[in-house]
C-alpha cells in the first residue's frame, strides 16, 4: 500500500505441513509517514522479519498422537538508525499431543526490548532506556475441550528487563451440554524491579448460551488491579433468517477510583441497538 511518499511492502514464503518439516520466512517494511485507507498497523517505522522452522512425528501407536519442536523468530528494528525495538526467540523444547486431546509444552524464550525513551512500567517504577535481554521458560499443560469440564496451566518464570517475573496462567472451561458454555481465566504477574515489586491480576469470565440456531447470548466480564475496572459486555444476537442480524448490545464499566477500598461506582455505560437487512437482486 502507498499513502504521499510513505509506503508499506512485504515478502513471504510458507512450507506448511502437519508431519515431518515445517517452516516459514516473512519480511515487512513500513516506513514512517504510512497511512492505510482502510484498516489500521499497530507500528510505523519499521521493517519486521519473521522466522519460523519445526518438525513433528506422528507415533503409529500408543497415547501420543503428536510431538513436535521447533523455533519461532521475530525481529522489529527501528528505520532511522537500524537498532532494535523488540525481538523475540521462542524454542519449543517439546510439544506432546495425546490421542485424548489433552497437551504439554516446555518453552524457552529469549526477548529482547530496545527502549529510547523512559517510562512509568507501574507507580514509581520507571524502566531506563537501553537495551534490555531477558530469558525465561515456560511450562504447561491443557486438558481437551471435548469434555464437559477442562482446563489448563501455564507457569513462566525468568528474566524481565533488569529484574525477574514470576507469570501464572489458569483457565477453566465448562461446557454442561450444547447449549451453554463457560470460560474462566486469571492471569497472575509478580514482577521484581530493582526499582521495586508490584503485582498484576486480570480475571475473565466468559458466560455462552446458545438457545438455537437463530439465538445466542454472550457476556463477558473482565476486572484488573491495574486500572481498578471491571468491565461487562452483554451481547444478545439474533438471526432471524439468512440475510437479516440483529444485535443488542450493552457495554458497562465500574472503577474503584481511589484503587484502595474496593468501592466499585459506574463509570461507562451504553447499549447499542443494531439490525441489518441484506437485500439481493
Amino acid at each position: 500500500g502507498r499513502s504521499g511518499d510513505d509506503m508499506a511492502a512485504g515478502f513471504a514464503v510458507r512450507a506448511p505441513s502437519s508431519v515431518g518439516w515445517r517452516g516459514g520466512f516473512s519480511t515487512t517494511r513500513i516506513e514512517s509517514n504510512f497511512d492505510p485507507a482502510l484498516g489500521f498497523i499497530r507500528r510505523r517505522g519499521i521493517e519486521q522479519t519473521n522466522f519460523d522452522v519445526g518438525y513433528q512425528w506422528r507415533p503409529m501407536r500408543g497415547a501420543i498422537r503428536t510431538l513436535s519442536t521447533g523455533v519461532d523468530f521475530e525481529r522489529i528494528e527501528y528505520l532511522d538508525k537500524g537498532d532494535i525495538q523488540s525481538e523475540s526467540t521462542r524454542f519449543q523444547l517439546l510439544n506432546i499431543n495425546l490421542n485424548s486431546q489433552d497437551g504439554f509444552n516446555l518453552n524457552y524464550n529469549r526477548d529482547r526490548e530496545g527502549i529510547r525513551v523512559p517510562f512509568e512500567i507501574s507507580q514509581g517504577i520507571t524502566i531506563e532506556p537501553g537495551l534490555y535481554t531477558f530469558d525465561g521458560f515456560t511450562i504447561g499443560y491443557r486438558a481437551g475441550n471435548q469434555r464437559a469440564f477442562s482446563g489448563g496451566v501455564f507457569l513462566t518464570e525468568g528474566d524481565f528487563y533488569d529484574g525477574q517475573r514470576n507469570s501464572y496462567n489458569l483457565f477453566l472451561n465448562m461446557r454442561p451440554n450444547r447449549h451453554f458454555r463457560s470460560n474462566l481465566r486469571y492471569q497472575y504477574n509478580e514482577i521484581m524491579l530493582p526499582g521495586g515489586r508490584f503485582e498484576t491480576r486480570v480475571v475473565q469470565l466468559t458466560l455462552e448460551a446458545v438457545f438455537s440456531s437463530t439465538l445466542s447470548w454472550t457476556n463477558l466480564i473482565q476486572y484488573d488491579n491495574v486500572s481498578e475496572t471491571i468491565g461487562i459486555n452483554s451481547r444478545l444476537h439474533w438471526i432471524p433468517r439468512a440475510g437479516r442480524e440483529g444485535f443488542l448490545v450493552l457495554n458497562h464499566n465500574l472503577q474503584d477510583f481511589d484503587n484502595r477500598d474496593n468501592n466499585f461506582k459506574s463509570s461507562f455505560s451504553e447499549t447499542t441497538l443494531k439490525y441489518s437487512y441484506t437485500f439481493r437482486f
